[in-house]
């Protein structure tokens, strides 16, 4: 099973959203009535524009149901229902491929900071783990120009290290595991 989502998962994504179904729902608390609402609010129906920019009916029939003073809490329920599931078929994808890397039974005891660390790689470039994952090219460690490498590299911070690891890679992390790497 997966985690409810809540409000706060959409304000992170669309706070216009959120802000206006909250605004809509307590416009009475900004003077509005039921009689100067069709002046302020210009959505009519049961629709709203979805995640792509389609208009799409919150409800079956939406399209024909008029939104008005009294009904305006129901659709702004509605509304973020729409939001908050419309994306279920895309997040069930994303989902299926994660657990090709982490097998799903163990989201559920994983924070998200440690799901990104097993998918993504550890965002420290740990030198000591890059020295022994490098491969020398017609020299080896003991090389002067690879000690002065290592030396100057030692030097600079994790930034200058991502920003290298992703001009020679084009990764920016190293892999969580010393055994990931080919």
């Amino acid at each position: 099973a997966s985690l409810p989502l809540h409000t706060s998962d959409i304000q992170n994504v669309d706070s216009l959203f959120i802000s206006s179904i909250k605004s809509l729902s307590n416009i009475d608390k900004s003077g509005v009535t039921a009689e100067s609402f069709r002046n302020v609010i210009p959505i009519e129906k049961f629709h709203i524009q979805n995640s792509n920019g389609t208009l799409q009916p919150i409800v079956p029939g939406g399209q024909d149901i008029k939104l008005t003073f009294e009904n305006r809490k129901v659709f702004s329920s509605y509304a973020l229902k729409l939001r908050m599931e419309e994306s279920e078929e895309q997040i069930a994808a994303i989902l299926e491929g994660i657990s090709y890397i982490v097998p799903a039974p163990l989201f559920r005891f994983m924070t998200g900071d440690a799901l990104e660390t097993w998918i993504c790689g550890k965002p420290e470039i740990d030198l000591h783990l890059l020295q022994k994952i490098v491969r020398y090219r017609d020299m080896d460690k003991t090389h002067y120009l690879v000690v002065w490498f290592w030396r100057i590299l030692g030097r600079f911070t994790n930034e200058d290290r991502v920003a290298l690891m992703r001009f020679v890679s084009g990764r920016s992390r190293l892999p969580n595991d010393i055994a990931d790497v080919s």
